[in-house]
């Protein structure tokens, strides 16, 4: 790849990024790959904290992801429960506005 391209390469990654910043800055974030693996990664801290549906698999995978540390997924589930360990994307206000957009569209009369 010569120069010119990587220039090209570079300054559109710039301009990327800095839109990704002005959306998220807005409240509605672009689903780039980061943001999405931050998402799954939230919603998987959230049902181990609450040992919600899924919980158990939630663990297995993450033994599966780190063998060598065997008490790491109860380290996890633990530090999800007390605090120690919060979402980064999936924070409680945003959960609140989905949440009450989701009750607000299940209650429109017109659907």
């Amino acid at each position: 790849m010569g120069p010119y391209r990587r220039a090209q390469l570079t300054e559109a990654k710039r301009r990327s990024r800095a839109a990704a910043r002005e959306a998220e800055a807005e409240g509605r974030p672009k689903p780039h790959a980061e943001a999405v693996r931050e998402a799954l990664a939230d919603a998987a801290l959230i049902i181990l904290a609450v040992n919600g549906p899924g919980h158990e698999e939630i663990m297995r995978l993450v033994c599966a992801g780190f063998p060598a540390t065997a008490g790491l997924p109860l380290q996890l589930r633990a530090k999800a429960r007390s605090g120690r360990l919060r979402p980064r994307r999936l924070t409680p206000e945003r959960l609140r506005v989905a949440t009450n957009q989701d009750v607000s569209e299940r209650s429109d009369p017109g659907s």
